[in-house]
């Protein structure tokens, strides 16, 4: 009973249906469980970038061991003069083997906000998914899930909502559940 109470309350304020994400922990659980369960195939590419959570390179780490997949690398410019020299920055870092980019929401080392709708749009745009690692975005910065279209997204609800450690978020967008 707790729990429906729960997650009707975070389905109202994260704008969500029910049934469109589950709670869980927190943002490493929710991208972790994405990143273990996703059908990855040898030889596959994710883009992930330095400031990403410890937590998720480490877990693609893993990958590239268990299903020989690869983490390729960008570098972000630490002052970027605009959107477009972020984007170009993932855009460079897509090969024909990327499956999927890591775009963390909200910088966590350096406060910087990426322009997710744009990234989301390029990769997309180039046949790629997108994971979006919002722990530190999620009720501080104002967005809407399901607009940025991005494939999945994790967050942690005890960051910027004060929530009791231990709860997270993990949305999936319908097209992907099936994976």
């Amino acid at each position: 009973a707790e729990l429906d109470k729960i997650k009707s309350a975070v389905a109202k304020f994260a704008n969500l249906n029910r049934t469109e994400f589950v709670i869980c922990r927190n943002t490493t659980e929710a991208l972790d469980t994405i990143i273990h369960g996703y059908p990855w195939q040898k030889g596959d590419e994710v883009v992930v970038n330095h400031p990403d959570y410890y937590s998720m390179l480490a877990a693609f780490h893993q990958q590239e061991k268990r299903s020989g997949i690869k983490a390729v690398y960008t570098k972000l410019p630490l002052h970027p003069k605009n959107d477009e020299e972020i984007i170009a920055a993932y855009e460079k870092a897509i090969g024909p083997k990327t499956k999927m980019i890591l775009v963390t929401h909200l910088i966590n080392l350096t406060g910087q906000v990426q322009p997710i709708e744009k990234i989301i749009s390029m990769a997309h745009s180039n046949g790629v998914e997108v994971m979006l690692d919002s722990a530190h975005a999620f009720a501080h910065i104002e967005f809407d899930i399901k607009e940025t279209k991005a494939d999945y997204l994790g967050t942690s609800l005890h960051k910027w909502l004060c929530c009791p450690m231990g709860l997270g978020l993990m949305y999936i967008n319908p097209k992907h559940i099936s994976k």
